[in-house]
């Protein structure tokens, strides 16, 4: 049988001095609560940039986002239960920045929010991304350190 897979998106989300917006999923076992990107799937008929922006809309009330690139695409491990099967998940993600504050308001999906280091947001989601992922993000780390020490 074919492997049937859904695209989700998701958003390294900078803000003005160089930190990335983390969101702690909710879960009424606080075990089962963990970083993550904003981000989520993509519905049918929309584009990945339509719904990165409406994902990020949903899950942080941001709206004016500038610089929306793409970063990477991977094939994650995990798999998402849609009876009578179960799809893979692939994983399309996009950096942007923040240019002008603007407040954060979470979704039910989450009951927390961290503005972090590019350093600190890799530890906070290496359990939950596949290690390719998690090695761009880490050299993405490292050019910004060296265009900040330039």
């Amino acid at each position: 049988m074919e492997e049937t897979f859904h695209l989700g998106v998701k958003a390294l989300i900078f803000d003005e001095s160089g930190k990335i917006l983390l969101l702690k999923r909710y879960s009424e076992k606080k075990e089962r609560q963990t970083w993550d990107l904003p981000g989520g799937r993509v519905q049918k008929g929309e584009s990945p940039e339509v719904a990165f922006k409406r994902e990020v809309f949903e899950e942080t009330g941001l709206q004016h986002l500038h610089s929306v690139d793409f970063v990477a695409m991977e094939l994650t491990g995990f798999r998402i239960s849609i009876p009578p099967e179960e799809m893979g998940l692939i994983f399309s993600i996009y950096q942007c920045r923040l240019i002008e504050s603007q407040p954060i308001i979470l979704s039910k999906e989450h009951c927390e929010f961290q503005w972090v280091s590019l350093t600190s947001a890799v530890s906070m989601l290496k359990a939950n991304y596949p290690k390719r992922l998690i090695d761009v993000f880490l050299e993405m780390d490292a050019c910004l350190e060296l265009l900040q020490g330039s």
